[in-house]
C-alpha cells in the first residue's frame, strides 16, 4: 500500500507540464493520473494570470495537492515561482481549477505538479 502510495507521489513529482509562450498559448500534458490545462491571462501591466483544471483520471480520490507555476526568461530559468495549490480533494474522476498571478515580463511559463496523495480505496 504505501510502496504504491509512494510510486504515485513520485509520478505526480515528475509530471512537468509544457511552457506557454503568450496569452494565446495554452498549456497541458497528461501523465495518464492526472491532465493539466491551463492558459496565460494579461490582467494589468504588472501581473498577469496563469489560470487551468487539474483533472483526475482515476477512480480513486486524492489530497494535498501541490501545484508549483513558474515564470520564465528566454534560457528557461526561472524569473519567479507561485504556490497555486488547491486545499480542496480531488474527487474520482473530478477536477480542481487554480489561478495564480505573476509578475508581467516572462518570456514562457511552466507549471508542475509538485505532489499528490492518492487515497487508498476502502476495503483494499
Amino acid at each position: 500500500m504505501l510502496a504504491r502510495r509512494l510510486a504515485a507521489l513520485g509520478s505526480a513529482a515528475c509530471l512537468l507540464l509544457p511552457t506557454a509562450g503568450s496569452a494565446a498559448d495554452l498549456g497541458g500534458r497528461s501523465d495518464g493520473d492526472l491532465k493539466v490545462s491551463w492558459s496565460v491571462q494579461p490582467q494589468t501591466r504588472e501581473v498577469t494570470a496563469v489560470c487551468g483544471n487539474v483533472f483526475n483520471q482515476r477512480r480513486m480520490s486524492a489530497r494535498g495537492l501541490r501545484i508549483l507555476v513558474e515564470s520564465l526568461d528566454a534560457n528557461d530559468r526561472v524569473l519567479s515561482a507561485r504556490d497555486a495549490s488547491s486545499a480542496r480533494d480531488l474527487s474520482p474522476l473530478g477536477g480542481v481549477p487554480f489561478c495564480v498571478t505573476m509578475p508581467t515580463g516572462a518570456n514562457s511559463y511552466r507549471v508542475r505538479i509538485n505532489s499528490i496523495i492518492w487515497d487508498e480505496p476502502v476495503g483494499q
